[in-house]
């Protein structure tokens, strides 16, 4: 008689599911989602006829062009910001800057070299910010992905 105990059956049974399920749940475990905004930031300062700081500008008096196309201001900031004595030593400032961070999301992570225009709707003002970013993804985080 080679009949197998229903008991023993069951936990053979038992143990053939684990096995199976233990191959499948951890490649459902390794799957990776990655999802995120990525923005290109800008600082800038508003200065106006005189040379003075301009402390009041919104996010609506901005106006960001990459290459020439308008994009929407996502990220926006203007609170003072302490330049750190390296920059003060360089640049020759002397004082507390307002400083405006802007950012916008690019049309394309493309590799190559974009032109930054920042612009303010208030006529008399001088903007200074940096001219163009790389957009070049794997500097931007690190990664290939």
């Amino acid at each position: 008689m080679n009949r197998v105990h229903p008991f023993v059956r069951g936990c053979l049974l038992a143990a053939a599911v684990a096995l199976l399920l233990a191959g499948v749940v951890p490649a459902a475990r390794q799957a990776t989602f990655r999802t995120g905004v990525r923005t290109v930031a800008v600082y800038a300062t508003v200065s106006d006829r005189e040379g003075r700081l301009v402390p009041d500008l919104d996010r609506a008096a901005f106006e960001i062009r990459d290459n020439g196309q308008p994009e929407p201001v996502t990220v926006f900031s203007n609170e003072s910001q302490a330049i750190t004595v390296a920059v003060m030593l360089v640049r020759g400032i002397s004082r507390l800057h307002e400083l405006y961070t802007i950012g916008f999301p690019p049309v394309a992570w493309d590799g190559r070299t974009h032109g930054i225009a920042v612009r303010v709707k208030r006529p008399g003002v001088t903007v200074r910010a940096r001219a163009g970013y790389v957009a070049d993804l794997t500097r931007a985080t690190g990664s290939r992905d």
